[in-house]
Parts: C-alpha cells; sequence; structure tokens
C-alpha cells in the first residue's frame, strides 16, 4: 500500500511539473522574444537617433563655417572702405599718394583688419572644437545606450534561464510518508494501514 500511495505522489507531481511547462514554455518563449525584439529596437533606433544627433550637429557646424565666412568677407570690406576713404581725405587735404598721413591711415587699417581676423579664426577654432566635442558625446551616448541595451537582453536571458533550469530541475521528487494509520479511499472503505 506504501508503494502504490509513493507512486500515486510521484505521478501527481510529474503530472504537475509537466503541466506547469506546457503551460510555462510557450509563455517563456514569448517574453524571451518579446524582450529580445525590444532590446533590438531600443538599441537600432537609440542608433538612429545618435546618427541624426550627429547629421544635426554636421549641419550646425557648417552653418557656423558659413557665418564665418561671411564676417571674414565683411571685415576685409570694411577695411577696403576704411582704406578708399583714407586716401580720399588725404588727396583732399592736398597731401600727395606718398605722405606719412596716408601710410598712417593704411596702417592702423591694416592693423584694424589683422586683429578683426584673428579674432574671427579664433572664434571659428573654438566652434569647431565645440562642434566635435556634441559629435564625440552623440557617438559614445549611442554606444553606452547599445551596451545597455545588450545588458539588459543579457539580464533577460539569466533570467529566463533561471526560470527554465527551474521548471525542469530534475532533483528528488516529493516522496509519501509511510505511516501507520488506516486509510481510506474516497467513498469511505477501507483500505487498509499506509
Amino acid at each position: 500500500m506504501a508503494l502504490i500511495s509513493a507512486s500515486v505522489a510521484a505521478l501527481t507531481a510529474i503530472g504537475t511539473a509537466a503541466t506547469a511547462s506546457a503551460i510555462s514554455a510557450p509563455l517563456l518563449g514569448a517574453g524571451l522574444v518579446a524582450s529580445a525584439v525590444g532590446a533590438g529596437g531600443q538599441m537600432y533606433y537609440t542608433r538612429q537617433a545618435s546618427a541624426a544627433s550627429r547629421r544635426a550637429e554636421r549641419a550646425r557646424q557648417e552653418q557656423m563655417r558659413l557665418e564665418s565666412m561671411r564676417r571674414q568677407r565683411e571685415i576685409i570690406r570694411q577695411s577696403q572702405v576704411a582704406n578708399a576713404t583714407s586716401l580720399a581725405r588725404t588727396v583732399n587735404q592736398g597731401s600727395g599718394v606718398f605722405s606719412s598721413a596716408l601710410a598712417g591711415a593704411y596702417g592702423q587699417t591694416q592693423g584694424a583688419l589683422g586683429r578683426a581676423s584673428n579674432t574671427e579664426y579664433q572664434n571659428l577654432g573654438i566652434g569647431e572644437r565645440i562642434f566635435q566635442a556634441n559629435m564625440d558625446q552623440s557617438v559614445a551616448q549611442g554606444w553606452a545606450s547599445t551596451f545597455n541595451g545588450i545588458g539588459q537582453f543579457g539580464q533577460q536571458m539569466m533570467n529566463t534561464a533561471k526560470g527554465v533550469g527551474q521548471m525542469f530541475a530534475t532533483g528528488p521528487q516529493p516522496q509519501a510518508v509511510a505511516t501507520n494509520y488506516p486509510t481510506f479511499d474516497r467513498y469511505g472503505f477501507y483500505g487498509g494501514l499506509a
């Protein structure tokens, strides 16, 4: 009798485990697929956002360069206007084209042109470094997010493997404990001593 009770208990445990695995396996599989798709989508779109950010930085950098070239042209134009004005004043005052006043005016104009050009080139260099830093940051954030997604996917895989391992564990099955008391079937008939 004890052997039969132990067999029934073992079969019940196996049947419960088989039913649980039949129900849980598709759910685990669906969860694994969903997590893989989610992690892959997150990595893909993060990389897309990073690439778009870099394109925007390049466009802003191109705009900055264009504005710098326009300012350089304006500086040169103002220098030419200042030279022409100096020449006209010198000639109107009766001084010759070879006078020291004209040479001084030209020198002052050229000095101002040099300072303005130097300032503009320094600003352009600073702007270039800022744009490069922004692009580097965008690339680094994209890679960080990609590896974060890979890490999350790996964590989900480990959690899934742990669940599957617990589901299909083949450790010792519960055993019926032999006792010395009378047993009765479901109809109330005496079944002997257990």
